[in-house]
């Protein structure tokens, strides 16, 4: 058997906005609003002026974490057997966007999946995908998305290491 002769499953998972990740954002800015409360309340030198940087930066903070999720693609993330695409459903969308680099897995908590992928010609954007989504494509997904590190790092290993341990007469 070749070293190439497993691929990853051909794969298309849906992509939405996510009620949990929107949930963990309420969350943090939930517990956010308490800390400036608290710190506010417990007697902040000049009290106006401290809740009200305090207050503007919550805001700011806020709108980033509304615009982030509200932002989401929305659309389907597709691998081929060689490339990955990401397709969004959107009104100026006019086809699928091919990724620069394989998708890279931020955080793994085994039912979610947090990508950073990067469309050529675009921006670097984040996807938060959930096994809820599509179960029964939920294990072809990560096999595609670490697959490509076993893959890439047996083609990037020096010819002398690809045989290690292959010819116990090689050192």
């Amino acid at each position: 058997m070749t070293l190439l002769s497993r691929r990853a499953p051909s794969v298309q998972y849906p992509l939405r906005r996510s009620r949990v990740l929107g949930a963990l954002l309420l969350a943090f800015l939930l517990t956010g609003a308490g800390v400036v409360t608290a710190w506010v309340s417990s007697g902040a030198r000049d009290v106006v002026l401290s809740a009200a940087v305090a207050l503007g930066l919550w805001l700011s903070a806020a709108a980033g974490a509304a615009h982030f999720w509200w932002g989401q693609p929305r659309g389907v993330l597709q691998f081929d057997g060689q490339a990955w695409t990401l397709g969004q459903t959107a009104k100026s969308f006019s086809g699928p966007l091919a990724l620069s680099v394989p998708p890279e897995v931020l955080l793994d908590l085994q039912a979610h999946l947090w990508l950073r992928v990067v469309p050529i010609g675009h921006a670097c954007q984040w996807l938060w995908l959930e096994r809820s989504s599509q179960p029964e494509r939920w294990m072809d997904l990560r096999r595609a998305v670490y697959s490509r590190d076993r893959v890439l790092t047996t083609l990037t290993k020096p010819p002398d290491k690809l045989l290690q341990g292959v010819n116990p007469e090689y050192p």
